[in-house]
């Protein structure tokens, strides 16, 4: 203890941190969109992932107009980065920010360069949905057949983007732009109708004829044993 404390608790060493610890409160409280702005871009995932639902408020997702290679501050807001995208190596952003505005899908089709912009870096683009601001009216799985049908693919759209419901279209969104957890719960507000928070009152009010949907959210995991010590989730 004696030897560790010659260097773990030296004045020197204790104001180094002590000072960067009230340079960065002080930035965080003053410049609070600059400081979210520095941590995206040089964060780690998991600081990434903590962070966004604390300031989605604050911020702009990818945007083929708006979107830089790095994070900026406009309109009081954080404007997220092309590079923040999963698969968009740096030749493609560069490409597709030299050719910055687009008035629609087909315009950028045309107009970027196929052989640096693929077929992997436009779907990453439309399922982080970095076409909303251009083509609002256009589904998900309407912009996978335009793009097949403008580059004049021989075979077709992959059988893994034929078709996608709403599941695999979250998924793939949650991999190409990692920034919180899926809420699958968002996709059955439209089907609940008439909710009910127990199996009794389903038996108390089923009705010949009813079709019952059940939905239900894991919110936690218990760990138990069972009598011969085996672990029964």
């Amino acid at each position: 203890i004696e030897s560790f404390a010659r260097y773990g608790f030296n004045k020197s060493h204790s104001v180094a941190y002590a000072m960067i610890g009230f340079i960065c409160q002080y930035l965080k409280q003053n410049y609070q969109l600059e400081w979210y702005s520095s941590v995206f871009s040089n964060g780690s995932a998991n600081d990434q992932k903590e962070l966004y639902p604390k300031i989605k408020e604050l911020m702009i997702l990818p945007d083929i107009n708006l979107s830089k290679s790095d994070f900026y501050l406009k309109d009081s807001k954080i404007v997220m980065s092309l590079n923040f995208i999963h698969g968009l190596g740096e030749r493609s952003v560069e490409d597709i920010l030299k050719n910055q505005p687009y008035s629609s899908f087909n315009d950028f089709i045309t107009r970027v360069n196929k052989r640096v912009v693929k077929k992997d870096v436009v779907l990453n683009l439309i399922f982080s949905e970095a076409f909303k601001s251009i083509e609002s009216d256009k589904s998900t799985n309407q912009l996978i057949e335009e793009y097949f049908s403008l580059v004049k693919s021989k075979k077709g759209i992959p059988e893994e983007y034929r078709n996608l419901n709403q599941f695999q279209i979250l998924k793939y969104r949650f991999d190409v732009l990692p920034i919180g957890d899926i809420d699958y719960s968002t996709l059955f507000k439209d089907l609940i109708q008439n909710p009910v928070n127990s199996i009794k009152e389903i038996k108390e009010t089923k009705q010949n004829g009813w079709a019952v949907s059940l939905v239900g959210k894991i919110e936690g995991v218990v760990s138990k044993n069972t009598k011969n010590n085996k672990k029964m989730g």
